[in-house]
């Protein structure tokens, strides 16, 4: 009885030593599958960081290993990287302007106006990339990767028309540069024949000038200011004398022989140009044209013909007190072979050999011109 006893005692101790065991070894197994989960998942980590990216497909976008590929997203930009692309995105706007301001300087506005388009897209883009950065980090925020991968998407799209759109100008702008030589030596050729053309025009104009202008005295102690002028007769017809009824109380210019004189002297203004310059040099050469019929106007009287002459400044006999005029802008002078201009705000005379460059005025002597032939030569220079 004893024996028996002792002999399932001994059963008991050793169930219970083989079930200890058995949990020890449970404990050991566990630990060491706790360990390896451990490894697996830090080796499918670094799998996931260091693998490229899965395609942009809408099966892949729903495998988890596609979701956490997309929840990492790119690294960070480190900021040497981002002051690179902020120096790129301001070459690649300058690269804009310069080739707008060459399509200005070569007058082609339309392909000017074209790369102000460009331009304008190119920075829309830019904000468009902002916004779009901005939307799939929240849909990234919002475990929303499918809206994540159709923003990407769209992120390439714009990246490559920028691109596109600045590798363009970039050639337009190299092509530009590089005819620009031939341009210029295209646009020097009209430039230097024209230069050619006015110093052969000066050239024979000085040589005309010459030619024309009276000698100077080998005794003359005072400078002689060569003038260009013109001087006309013209002989009073029945008809042009009734243009001219009144202007010389108490002489018929009808009836008997009477001959207009005309001096014309080339100014350097128009006369249709308002300016000081223009108002100082009619002043003087007003003065010069009195000056000269008052000589001519003295020799005739001397010779016994009756003479006056026309103030310019006035339109009035300079001699005889008469309550008609006759100013250079009168429609009358289209009798002696002038034209009116009429330029809205003034009217101006204008002569066939001077234009609107010139002053004039007119005489009035009681004999034919063939009786005057050497006093005319009394114009031709001042007193």
């Amino acid at each position: 009885m004893g024996g028996a006893q002792s002999a399932a005692d001994a059963q008991e101790v050793t169930a219970e030593k083989s079930s200890a065991d058995k949990g020890e070894e449970a404990s050991i197994e566990a630990a060491a599958l706790a360990e390896k989960v451990r490894i697996d998942t830090k080796d499918t980590q670094k799998t996931i960081l260091t693998s490229p990216p899965l395609e942009n497909t809408e099966d892949e976008a729903r495998t988890p290993a596609a979701m956490v590929t997309r929840s990492i997203g790119p690294s960070a930009s480190s900021p040497r990287e981002k002051a690179e692309e902020g120096k790129a995105e301001k070459l690649k706007l300058i690269v804009l302007e310069r080739q707008k301001a060459d399509a200005i300087a070569r007058k082609e506005f339309m392909r000017a106006n074209k790369i102000t388009k460009d331009i304008k897209s190119f920075k829309d883009d830019k904000e468009a990339l902002l916004e779009l950065s901005r939307q799939k980090a929240d849909a990234i925020a919002n475990n929303n990767f499918m809206q994540a991968n159709k923003i990407m998407k769209e992120i390439a799209a714009l990246t490559t028309k920028k691109e596109a759109v600045v590798e363009v100008a970039a050639s337009e702008l190299v092509l530009a540069e590089m005819d620009a030589p031939k341009q210029e030596l295209a646009d020097l050729a009209p430039v230097a024949k024209s230069a050619a053309d006015k110093e052969t025009r000066e050239q024979v104009s000085a040589e005309k000038e010459s030619s024309e202008s009276p000698p100077l005295p080998s005794d003359s102690s005072t400078a002689v200011v060569a003038r260009e002028f013109e001087i006309t007769t013209h002989e009073v017809t029945r008809r042009l004398g009734r243009q001219f009824e009144g202007l010389f109380p108490g002489r018929n210019l009808g009836k008997s022989p009477y001959t207009i004189v005309v001096l014309c002297i080339k100014t350097r203004n128009r006369m249709s140009a308002m300016s000081s310059d223009m108002l100082s040099e009619r002043t003087e050469y007003f003065q010069l044209l009195i000056d000269r019929m008052q000589v001519f106007r003295d020799a005739l009287q001397a010779a016994g013909y009756w003479c006056d002459f026309i103030d310019p400044s006035s339109g009035a006999p300079f001699h005889t007190d008469s309550a008609t005029t006759f100013a250079e802008t009168d429609d009358r002078v289209r009798s002696l072979g002038f034209e009116i201009l009429e330029l809205g705000c003034c009217r101006v005379a204008c002569s066939k050999k001077y234009g609107q460059c010139m002053v004039m005025t007119t005489a009035f002597v009681d004999t034919t011109a063939d009786n005057i032939t050497e006093a005319l030569k009394l114009l031709e220079t001042d007193p």
